[in-house]
């Protein structure tokens, strides 16, 4: 057991059986502990995971005990742009998570219409585990100069196995889902694991293409995808849009912690999150150009 008594920042990976922070303040920087059982953070006491941080827990039974604070920084926005989120915490208020952003433009996306919805939303609303949400900038951030957003979950970490019920039909399938865990999951056994249920490719919001003057998106895709075969970019608008977001990111096939992400359902059922999805991944932003798979094409005459 690693019990923290004083004050406390690491300097290198953690691993320990069980945490418990008691009368004092943990900060996890950009490293990653690895526990393999609860971690219980007492009244009077604080555990604090920093952007870029994991914490990754091995027993899906162990039940954590005391809030936690997980930082997530998105990739560089402007005041319109919307983030697609998802909690790695218990109990986050959705409108108390990004209290500058107007709270008509807090969204969830309903399947059967394909229409993004805020009426389903009040001031009572938390995150669901496992669902994904759509969250527009604060808005006092600046509509010119795009820079990162620095948000903060607040409740009992998530552990163990999730489930999300998907919602399908032949004429509209997708479904908003979301990492539900405080570190990284891996997209190729995620895809894997749910093959019976969903098709083999995710969908991640890029926000690279901005509206013109009529309020209509340019050509393209404000999507980057990501299946087997590898990661697609969204679509780049032009150098000249004050908006432009550099360069366009392609998914790795991590999925980083706090993301919200599309699949498209292929049946009725559920899409399973479990602990065996836990990675340690470091990477900046929602996803980046890493870890680049190497093929051998073969083509058939």
């Amino acid at each position: 057991e690693a019990v923290f008594t004083a004050n406390f920042t690491t300097s290198a990976d953690l691993y320990a059986c069980t945490i418990r922070v008691t009368n004092s303040a943990a900060v996890v920087g950009v490293h990653d502990v690895f526990v393999y059982g609860a971690i219980t953070v007492e009244n009077g006491s604080s555990y604090t995971q920093m952007n870029n941080s994991n914490l990754i827990q091995i027993d899906p039974l162990a039940v954590n005990i005391g809030a936690i604070s997980v930082k997530r920084n998105t990739s560089t926005i402007v005041r319109l742009d919307h983030t697609l989120w998802a909690s790695p915490v218990v109990g986050q208020n959705l409108y108390g998570f990004s209290p500058q952003t107007l709270t008509h433009r807090f969204y969830t996306y309903n399947t059967p219409t394909d229409t993004y919805l805020s009426s389903t939303l009040s001031s009572s609303s938390v995150f669901e585990v496992a669902k994904g949400y759509v969250v527009r900038a604060p808005n006092n951030q600046s509509s010119l100069v795009p820079a990162e957003w620095e948000g903060t979950f607040f409740g009992v970490p998530n552990n163990g196995s999730y489930s999300f019920n998907l919602a399908y039909s032949p004429t509209f399938a997708y479904n908003l889902v979301g990492n539900p865990y405080p570190s990284v999951i891996d997209a190729a056994k995620f895809v894997s694991d749910n093959a019976a249920t969903i098709d083999g490719t995710l969908y991640f919001y890029a926000h690279t293409l901005s509206m013109d003057s009529n309020g209509l998106f340019q050509a393209g895709t404000n999507y980057a995808t990501w299946n087997a075969t590898g990661g697609t970019a969204a679509t780049e608008i032009a150098l000249n849009d004050p908006a432009y977001h550099t360069p366009a990111e392609v998914p790795d096939g991590s999925i980083q912690v706090g993301q919200g992400f599309f699949v498209k359902a292929k049946s009725s059922g559920n899409v399973n999150f479990t602990n065996e999805l836990r990675r340690n991944n470091q990477e900046n932003q929602f996803f980046r150009t890493t870890n680049e798979k190497h093929r051998i094409w073969l083509d058939l005459k």
